[in-house]
């Protein structure tokens, strides 16, 4: 029972992850999904939009150059008439050459006007084809079906074999406590003044190898808080101490005694000596120095 309450709360802790990390992914899918769509929407909106200024600009270049020859024609129409009303023309065929000037420039007018009211138009539709880009529904891609609920997870091998449930960082006791008292920890006896000792999950033996096995890997890998030293350790220290007391006292009395002063004495006489001479001799070689120089 122990060890299938410890599984379900496993396999829920698990289950638990599992949803928050596919809860994530599914969140990050839905917008980089957003963001390909915008992107083909832009896409598609800035290419009809190229599209219609090029069809715009082709029709304006097509009436401009339309204008221009009319305006030609016009022009050549009038200097021909103002030429013959110069020769001479004169009576119903003068009146009748001002009237067509006239309706020429009122033709001329009406063209200025209807080219306006044509740019109107093709801003108008230029507007409208946007309008159109923007509400036109995009291309729908076919979509792979996604799942709507998160995968369920299961145990694996290794995990159904465990006994105890990982902490996750939380523990009962801290460090420092747990490693000054585990090596008292026993499977309890009978003999401990128990009625009865049952084992759920392991027998006796296997309890007790168990527990045996993880003082000792403990032991090894804990520091050790209340390490002291031991009763053989503070007899040697004793004897060192005492040993090492006798060796400071015999130097000191060497040292302050008679036959300690005599050697520093003779030392002392010895190197004023050595020093006297040294002294003579460089007196010496100035001396002889001074006897070769001939000048």
């Amino acid at each position: 029972e122990f060890k299938a309450m410890k599984h379900a709360k496993l396999l829920k802790d698990k289950q638990e992850k599992s949803d928050v990390a596919w809860k994530a992914k599914k969140a990050e899918e839905k917008r980089k999904k957003d963001i390909e769509k915008r992107q083909k929407e832009l896409a598609v909106m800035r290419k009809k939009a190229e599209e219609a200024r090029k069809k715009a600009a082709e029709d304006a270049k097509k009436k401009a150059e339309e204008f221009r020859k009319k305006a030609e024609e016009a022009k050549k129409k009038i200097e021909d008439a103002k030429k013959k009303a110069e020769e001479g023309e004169e009576g119903e065929a003068k009146e009748e050459k001002e009237e067509e000037l006239k309706a020429e420039e009122t033709k001329m007018e009406v063209d200025d006007e209807a080219k306006a009211e044509t740019k109107t138009e093709e801003a108008k539709e230029e507007a409208k084809d946007e309008e159109e880009a923007k509400d036109e529904p995009m291309e729908q891609e076919e979509e792979e079906p996604e799942e709507t609920e998160p995968p369920t997870v299961e145990l694996t091998d290794e995990e159904k074999k465990m006994v105890f449930r990982p902490s996750g960082g939380l523990k009962d006791l801290s460090d420092a406590v747990l490693n000054q008292a585990f090596g008292n920890f026993t499977i309890p006896e009978k003999s401990e003044g128990f009625d009865e000792v049952k084992f759920e999950w392991q027998g006796a033996k296997e309890s007790t190898d168990y527990l045996r096995t993880w003082v000792v890997e403990k032991k090894r890998t804990s520091r050790v808080e209340d390490l002291a030293p031991g009763e053989w350790f503070q007899e040697r220290h004793k004897a060192w101490t005492k040993l090492f007391a006798e060796w400071q006292a015999k130097q000191k009395s060497f040292k302050s005694s008679a036959a300690q002063k005599e050697k520093e004495a003779a030392a002392k006489k010895k190197a004023e000596e050595a020093e006297k001479k040294e002294g003579e001799d460089e007196a010496e070689e100035e001396d002889t120095a001074q006897d070769i120089d001939i000048f």
